[in-house]
């Protein structure tokens, strides 16, 4: 053990406690195992691991896995490793036997939330939407709630389920649902509504002194953008004359003087960055918001 041979302690702990299964000495190494278990997947031990041995070891000695909250913990902990090095099929299957086998009430409406949030990352929506569904109920915390919905708006876009992301979205006036709702409009093609949901999630930034960040460059260009596209001039000449002076000396500076001074669309260069634009992934930025929000979840 000291040598960070965790496997090959355990395995001859259990080996020795089965041979001693009622005596005190059989007693006492097996409750040496659930304390090294715990330390490993509970104190962070583990993490000296690659996560794929980490996983094996879990699942070879599951059965000292503790009943209760802190189980469940190590559960999701180690579902995070595996999601944090893209080892997403094997993030799920942990997550979803929680759902399925362990959990009840709002702690399992919660992890079906991270379990979506998943399958989201792994490129199956209707996965997403299926572990949302099945784990519906009526009394949530409101930001548990909030994030589930979230999710499913998500995941209906992705299956082009447009206009029903955006009844879930309607009455939500939080910076990430305005945030979302944009998305949706620009990926549905309204491109009309996506500039001026944009707009909106802009508000006065463009009072403040402080210069805009990356991504709100990018929602500035893409709300430019979006107006060039709907022919709406007005929207474009708004755009320009709040943010000409922010965008002057950012990444985006010369996307933006092309989008600018594009009246109709036609040009080439305007064609040639409005079909790079459209070819961001917003699922990127969502995922990313939905990760800060749910570590800061985690930390607190």
């Amino acid at each position: 053990e000291e040598q960070g041979d965790y496997r090959g302690a355990l395995t001859v702990m259990r080996t020795a406690a089965t041979q001693f299964p009622e005596a005190q000495m059989g007693r006492e190494i097996a409750d040496r195992m659930v304390e090294m278990f715990r330390r490993l997947f509970l104190d962070g031990e583990v993490d000296s691991l690659r996560p794929l041995e980490a996983l094996s070891l879990f699942y070879d000695f599951r059965e000292l896995t503790p009943v209760g909250r802190d189980g469940d913990r190590m559960i999701r902990g180690l579902a995070d490793r595996l999601v944090a090095v893209d080892l997403l099929d094997q993030a799920v299957e942990m997550l979803d036997h929680q759902v399925t086998h362990r959990l009840r009430g709002v702690a399992r409406a919660q992890v079906a939330g991270r379990l979506a949030a998943v399958h989201l990352l792994n490129r199956q929506p209707g996965e997403a939407l299926g572990a949302l569904r099945k784990t519906r109920q009526a009394q949530l915390p409101q930001q548990i709630a909030d994030e589930r919905l979230l999710l499913e708006a998500k995941a209906l876009s992705a299956l082009g389920r447009h206009d029903h992301a955006l009844e879930l979205l309607a009455d939500n006036r939080s910076d990430p649902a305005r945030a979302l709702t944009a998305d949706v409009y620009w990926e549905s093609g309204d491109y009309a509504s996506a500039g001026r949901a944009l707009e909106d999630l802009l508000g006065l930034r463009w009072t403040r002194d402080e210069p805009l960040t990356n991504d709100e460059q990018f929602d500035v260009l893409r709300a430019a953008i979006s107006y060039v596209l709907a022919r709406e001039s007005d929207g474009v000449e708004r755009i320009r004359q709040k943010y000409a002076s922010k965008m002057s000396d950012g990444p985006q500076a010369a996307s933006f003087s092309i989008v600018a001074s594009s009246s109709d669309g036609r040009g080439i260069a305007f064609r040639d960055l409005a079909r790079e634009i459209a070819q961001v992934d917003t699922l990127d930025r969502f995922m990313t918001g939905y990760r800060n929000r749910y570590e800061a979840e985690q930390a607190g």
